[in-house]
């Protein structure tokens, strides 16, 4: 589902149970959230970000 799907916002799970929403990219941390015909995902929070190879975007299904 995600794959073809645009990322919504992030999510923050506190500590104190709280969730906290943006509307901006994720960051490290956050969780993303996507919205796709009425299913939502949520997924584990991101624990860095980085590029693949250029070869490895290329054998991506599409």
């Amino acid at each position: 589902m995600a794959l073809r799907s645009t990322v919504s916002g992030g999510l923050k799970f506190h500590d104190n149970g709280a969730i906290s929403a943006s509307e901006g990219l994720p960051t490290v941390g956050e969780s993303l959230f996507f919205i796709a015909a009425g299913r939502d995902l949520i997924t584990s929070p991101v624990l860095n970000v980085e590029r693949p190879p250029r070869n490895v975007v290329h054998a991506y299904p599409m």
